[in-house]
């Protein structure tokens, strides 16, 4: 178990009243098939179907996190590489501690940005070759 600092009960039986507010919103809105399957948490499985996503979504919101299986899942479908986009590396450390063996990026600002896509398109030039 690793304590988060969160604030609030995500992903707790708490926000099921959020998760039906959310689906009376997905109503409104047009979902498309996804072109880059998408881990969904509450499965743990790759999705890009829309209807699959109407339903993961609000699921998602309220259900455990399958974090420990959807990054094997990643891995082994071949993900060797993995972008944390925001303040803090709690995921990156997280998924370290899963394999030692995957990279781990942060991106929280222009500057961390421009770093991440020189180092990642100098890694594509040398796989290229």
């Amino acid at each position: 178990v690793v304590p988060l600092s969160v604030s609030g009960a995500f992903h707790s039986s708490k926000m099921r009243a959020a998760a039906d507010e959310f689906m009376e919103f997905e109503e409104t809105v047009e979902i498309n098939n996804a072109k880059i399957p998408v881990v969904t948490n509450v499965d743990a499985d790759f999705t890009v179907d829309s209807a699959d996503f109407k339903f993961k979504m609000p699921l998602q919101i309220y259900s455990a996190v399958k974090w420990t299986q959807s990054v094997l899942n990643m891995i082994d479908a071949g993900v060797d590489t993995f972008v944390e986009i925001g303040n803090g590396t709690v995921l990156s450390g997280l998924i370290r501690k899963i394999d030692k063996s995957v990279k781990t990026y942060n991106v929280y600002d222009k500057n961390s940005l421009e770093e991440f896509v020189e180092i990642f398109s100098k890694e594509l030039e040398n796989n290229v070759r």
